[in-house]
């Protein structure tokens, strides 16, 4: 038979949780359930039973990509937005074309 776990166990794996994931990710280490379980020296399954828990990790996961280089992230965001606006650019000039109408302005050229 389980015994149950108490209010107080399951917020002290709450903080020990916040706490491990914090140093995984200021230490450079990748986030997931199999590391946070070493550190703290649990099961994984005692990770998933718990939902905030369960959550906290799962977000960590997630977002660790982009705190861990933003720039980089941000960047090739940019650059997919750029490309994206060439191509309208080009299906506007063929339908102003087609339609025997001068274009507008290029905004990508003009330094935006």
């Amino acid at each position: 038979m389980k015994r149950k776990v108490t209010q107080k166990e399951k917020t002290n794996l709450i903080h020990a949780t916040e706490k491990a994931l914090r140093e995984l990710n200021e230490g450079g280490e990748k986030i997931d359930f199999q590391a946070v379980a070493r550190k703290l020296g649990v099961a994984r399954s005692t990770l998933y039973r718990n939902q905030t828990v369960y959550s906290l990790i799962n977000n960590a996961r997630h977002n660790q990509f982009f705190v861990s280089d933003p720039i980089n992230h941000f960047q090739r965001e940019i650059e997919g937005i750029k490309g994206r606006l060439e191509e309208l650019e080009e299906k506007v000039a063929r339908i102003m074309e087609k339609e025997q109408v001068s274009p507008p302005n290029k905004l990508s050229k003009g330094g935006r």
